[in-house]
């Protein structure tokens, strides 16, 4: 019902709403947008792993020009860093190297979804951009998924009650020593290819699903009933590798929109 407005994510909450509306979301990496007064109060001194806040709008340009506006250093950084995005690799579709990836271990994807990126990668590569799909370079999906879900269920149940496991700092450091060397991993892939054509989430917008459990409800995927928790594996393969900031020391203007989905 407005132009644009900003979203919350850690496990999907952009770019999977963004997906089955219809409209371009920005799900960036951690720390390029301040969360300060985004926390309950007492929780928002230091950012959680993971967790980011962008926009929602109508088109990328829109997209760009909030991202212009919102991301940058918070108060505390800001007497010494300013942010710096490069721009974008390449200018033209016909230039790009596509990666498309519509297969996850831990998830199904349904046959419209295929679809879908079959038929943009097949428009991509008669526009003249080249089109993989496959790649040594992938991660370990399966592996990083496990890493996401230890880091996902950390995070969750901080500060409630009766939590059944409750890892240790050292554990907690570990969990970082996975997730930067997974990021490394694709940080190798993206020097390859310029964007990866994935799934959002593995069907399109589904019927209301009122069972809280989200290890027994379900949704139907290709006609049959699926586990709807088995889904964050999808969202979890654009946020288990997206690491800490690191800002450089520029006056240079935000412009580039990373890993906007629609």
């Amino acid at each position: 019902m407005v132009a644009l407005e900003c979203g919350s994510d850690i496990g999907g909450s952009i770019h999977v709403p963004a997906a089955f509306c219809g409209v371009f979301g920005l799900k960036p990496r951690f720390g390029l947008l301040p969360k300060r007064g985004q926390g309950f109060p007492g929780t928002d001194a230091a950012e959680v792993e993971l967790a980011v806040i962008g926009p929602l709008a109508r088109t990328a340009i829109d997209l760009d020009v909030a991202l212009g506006v919102l991301a940058g250093p918070d108060i505390d950084d800001a007497a010494a860093y300013r942010l710096a995005l490069p721009a974008p690799r390449r200018s033209r579709l016909a230039a790009c190297r596509l990666f498309a990836l519509d297969a996850h271990p831990r998830a199904r994807t349904d046959a419209v979804i295929r679809e879908a990126i079959a038929a943009l990668c097949d428009d991509a590569a008669r526009a003249g951009a080249e089109v993989a799909r496959q790649t040594p370079l992938l991660p370990d999906l399966d592996a990083a998924h496990d890493q996401y879900l230890a880091m996902l269920g950390t995070i969750m149940t901080r500060g409630a009650p009766n939590v059944k496991h409750v890892i240790s700092a050292h554990e907690g450091f570990f969990l970082l020593d996975q997730q930067m060397r997974l990021r490394r991993q694709w940080r190798a892939l993206v020097e390859r290819f310029d964007a990866v054509i994935a799934p959002a989430f593995g069907c399109v917008a589904y019927p209301h699903v009122d069972t809280p459990d989200m290890r027994t409800s379900t949704l139907t995927i290709d006609g049959e009933p699926a586990v709807y928790g088995q889904q964050v594996a999808w969202p979890g393969v654009a946020t288990s590798p997206a690491c800490r900031r690191r800002w450089r020391r520029s006056a240079r203007r935000a412009k580039a929109c990373q890993s906007a989905s629609r």
